[in-house]
């Protein structure tokens, strides 16, 4: 048997620039095999879509849209007709964007799965962009299948080296540095960090895991963090949001009430109609709370939150999940937790009390000041911030909790939830639940 194995790859900071990117390997990706990149694009919550030249989709993750380098993750779309294995041969992956951006710095990688795979999956990942000197370390995340791919990368604005532990791609010391290695059981990545960076820039790091599909997938994220003044904000993504996904989002409200329940929404809609306010979680302090909504399917793209009264401050921020397959429905899995208790980083929220298998846990992070970053396993869609949020699957019943990191001792407002699933009957959810897929 052999295990994962990197074929070749392809770096550039120079492709050319336009609606459409086009980067290449030298030569086709062998049947069964994956192709990925990881990038820092100026617009990367403007991707409209990603094609190889073989007509396949890839799916990506574009966590940090509201920072200096924007990161991206791409790969293979896992519930494509061959489970996310390429089997006809592409080289070249096109990016299409709703604008041109300024700068597609790229490591584009063929990897050979485990011998007897039959469908890959994203397995959880985080990344750093911002943009802070010398930066090496990626937060570590929690992976539920053995035998996992790590793919890194790091792109500076000075030179980066192979971190210990991990086997070089291509680029050490230079500006785009790659990396990866094998997480051979499920569990906490550890630290995902280079040697050396000797500028700034941004870095990402994905699991990719050698099974089909059997978890909740991150689609789009977008926050709009300006703090708006009045009594209206939006935040709208790129696409609209995939027939049967689901939701979760957080805002803030400097002229919230506390005492446990938001009481200055008038609305939270989306631009299909869709209504959110129902499912403002409880308790909340100070204007803060977290949501959800789904299955969403009608193509909605723009949120909104109106306020009863004008806040001197409006934030908002959602992201968007695709269901496990087999999936029959979702619902809140018993109630929300709430930290607001003031100190000193890390700070922790939980354990959450799980009853189901194949859960989406999401958290909200709002620290004091600086940038929050996670610790315990959750991957971030939004870090390096103070605002943050994350998701975590969980695999089976259980007690979780959330830990964060933060620059500045102070107030902190923390949220956690779950998504129970609920599966199909017949061979098809049966199959889902037990994590084998159909």
């Amino acid at each position: 048997m052999t295990d994962w194995t990197r074929v070749q790859g392809a770096q550039s900071q120079a492709p050319t620039l336009g609606l459409t990117v086009s980067i290449a390997l030298t030569n086709p990706v062998a049947s069964g095999n994956i192709m990925a990149c990881e990038a820092i694009i100026s617009n990367a919550n403007q991707i409209i879509s990603a094609v190889d030249d073989k007509g396949n989709n890839y799916t990506w993750v574009a966590p940090s849209f509201t920072v200096a380098n924007p990161v991206v993750a791409f790969y293979p779309d896992p519930d494509s007709a061959t489970f996310g294995l390429l089997t006809n041969g592409p080289k070249t992956l096109t990016v299409t964007l709703a604008a041109t951006p300024s700068y597609f710095w790229y490591d584009l990688t063929e990897f050979s799965p485990p011998t007897g795979t039959v469908g890959t999956c994203l397995n959880g990942f985080n990344f750093n962009s911002g943009g802070l000197a010398n930066a090496t370390d990626i937060a570590t995340f929690f992976v539920d299948t053995n035998d996992t791919l790590l793919y890194a990368t790091q792109l500076s604005s000075g030179t980066g080296t192979t971190g210990a532990g991990w086997t070089a791609g291509a680029g050490s010391t230079t500006a785009v540095c790659s990396q990866w290695k094998i997480l051979a059981a499920a569990g906490l990545t550890g630290t995902n960090s280079f040697a050396t960076n000797t500028g700034s820039g941004a870095s990402i790091c994905i699991g990719i895991a050698p099974v089909k599909r059997n978890n909740w997938l991150p689609q789009q994220c977008i926050m709009n963090h300006s703090g708006i003044t009045g009594t209206t904000i939006s935040a709208g993504v790129q696409n609209g949001i995939g027939p049967g996904n689901y939701v979760w989002g957080m805002l803030a409200d400097n002229n919230g009430a506390g005492g446990g329940t938001y009481t200055n929404c008038s609305t939270l809609v989306d631009d299909q109609g869709n209504n959110y306010k129902p499912n403002i979680l409880n308790p909340n302090s100070n204007g803060r709370a977290i949501f959800w909504l789904g299955p969403i399917n009608n193509g909605a793209k723009t949120l909104t939150l109106t306020t009863v009264a004008s806040s001197t401050g409006l934030f908002l921020a959602f992201a968007e999940f695709r269901p496990p397959p087999g999936m029959s429905s979702a619902t809140l899995d018993g109630s929300e937790l709430e930290n607001t208790a003031a100190g000193t980083s890390p700070q922790t929220i939980g354990p959450l009390t799980t009853s189901g298998a194949k859960e989406l846990l999401f958290v909200m992070e709002e620290p004091a000041s600086g940038q929050g970053n996670p610790t315990d396993g959750f991957a971030a869609l939004v870090n390096g911030e103070t605002w943050c949020m994350g998701y975590r699957n969980a695999p089976s019943a259980g007690s979780y909790s959330s830990s964060w990191s933060f620059n500045t001792a102070g107030s902190n407002h923390q949220y956690l939830a779950a998504l129970k699933t609920t599966f199909s009957g017949g061979l098809t959810g049966l199959l889902a639940l037990l994590g084998i897929g159909s």
